[in-house]
């Protein structure tokens, strides 16, 4: 269901900004060659897996087991955010209200394994719909 909502309101969010589109595909070479946008697009995998595993996975579920899910949401939430700071506006301002929904969701759903899927369409779709706007 998320996805189904997600993928559309993306598809219209890098439409309206111009420095979200502008931004992405981040590997230059990717901007012009449907070649290398799929394999950056598959490469992304690896790298959502790696934030996923240490903001979700280590922050989240090491501070929630000792006892305190709010702390466990903020500590995983607030290095997120700064990570983001090179990132479009829109984009950073939504990895902090979105690291807080994550880290809520991962810990009602005990796993990161969804919101890794979720992280990695999310960057697939922002970057071949800045490609298509490019190629157009």
């Amino acid at each position: 269901i998320v996805l189904g909502i997600l993928v559309p309101v993306l598809t219209v969010v890098v439409n309206v900004d111009s420095n979200l589109a502008s931004y992405y595909p981040i590997w230059k070479a990717a901007r012009e060659n449907f070649g290398n946008l799929m394999l950056s697009n598959a490469s992304y995998g690896i790298d959502m897996l790696a934030w996923e595993c240490l903001f979700r996975g280590i922050l989240l579920f090491g501070y929630a087991r000792r006892g305190d899910p709010h702390t466990a949401i903020w500590a995983q939430t607030v290095p997120f955010f700064f990570l983001h700071a090179s990132k479009p506006d829109s984009e950073l301002i939504g990895s902090l209200f979105g690291g807080l929904i994550c880290g809520w969701f991962c810990l009602r759903a005990r796993s990161f394994w969804p919101l890794f899927i979720l992280h990695w369409v999310q960057l697939m779709t922002v970057n071949s719909v800045s490609y298509a706007l490019r190629v157009m």
